[in-house]
């Protein structure tokens, strides 16, 4: 019932009559919608009753007085004003995405350095010095740049999300993949997994990342590795009858656990019925 009514609705708007502007002051600012230039309301159904009760319930006694060429003036500078407006709250909006835009592009290339957080702070007075000597009429986009360094760990976080998320949408796209695990141990004798994704989707384009890093401490076993590895698949909501192969490193930690990780494997695969060619090596 509600759908019926709504392309009823729809089916009864109509294209926006000129008359309409200076008899109730208002002008069509998108397709299908106007806008009161007195209030800046819209109404969202271009029909003459819609625009006629606007004007008369809010606006009619005190726009009453104009008429003839004094009412179409009046309409007139107003829409000067309007457009004035609408063009300011433009530039202003589109201003702020540069400066919002410039700020993610400096943390970006900060973390690609592996710059300390702080350091936003000292870039952003280099940035204020070379504004105040090279385009002291701009210095206030710069002092607009925020890179406190609050603001650089969220915008940090936030690029790290969405490399994260771009990494499991390509990932859930392959077609088939394989695995490559490597593990160290860190200054502080944490056990670090590396585990590394490489997929292929339906038009051949490769996938390679970095998928997940897990810190373990204490003795590794196969069975913890495994544990990892699959903890990495649901989180990249990969299946294990996709997986093609898994490579491990050469070192004396991997080597000892490599039996285990490979019966483990290949224990899920069977338990899922899977009859797949996998290489471990």
């Amino acid at each position: 019932m509600t759908a019926f009514k709504r392309r009823k609705v729809d089916s009864e708007c109509h294209a926006f009559n000129e008359e309409w502007g200076e008899k109730h002051f208002f002008v069509e600012t998108k397709k299908q919608k106007a806008t009161c230039v007195i209030c800046t309301e819209s109404v969202a159904i271009l029909k003459e009753y819609s625009l006629r009760h606007h004007y008369e319930t809010k606006h009619r006694s005190t726009y009453l007085k104009f008429s003839g060429k004094f009412r179409s003036e009046k309409f007139e500078s107003m829409i000067r004003v309007f457009e004035s407006q609408n063009n300011l709250f433009t530039r202003k909006f589109a201003e702020n995405k540069s400066v919002t835009r410039t700020s993610y592009k400096i943390v970006h290339r900060m973390a690609e350095r592996g710059k300390p957080f702080t350091d936003g702070n000292f870039i952003k007075e280099c940035m204020m010095e070379a504004a105040n000597e090279l385009c002291p009429e701009k210095d206030n986009f710069f002092e607009s740049i925020s890179l406190s360094a609050t603001s650089v760990v969220r915008r940090a976080e936030e690029l790290g999300e969405n490399i994260a998320l771009q990494i499991r949408q390509k990932a859930r796209n392959s077609l088939r993949y394989s695995l490559a695990l490597d593990e160290s141990t860190d200054l502080s004798s944490t056990s670090q997994l590396l585990v590394f994704i490489r997929g292929v989707n339906l038009d051949f384009q490769i996938t390679e990342e970095l998928a997940s890093v897990c810190s373990t401490h204490g003795r590794t076993t196969g069975e913890d590795i495994f544990m990892e590895v699959h903890k990495t698949l649901q989180d990249y909501s990969l299946k294990w009858n996709q997986l093609r192969g898994v490579t491990v490193d050469g070192g004396r930690n991997m080597a000892g656990v490599k039996t285990g990780l490979v019966g483990l494997i290949r224990k899920q695969l069977e338990d899922l019925q899977l009859r797949s060619a996998l290489f471990i090596h």
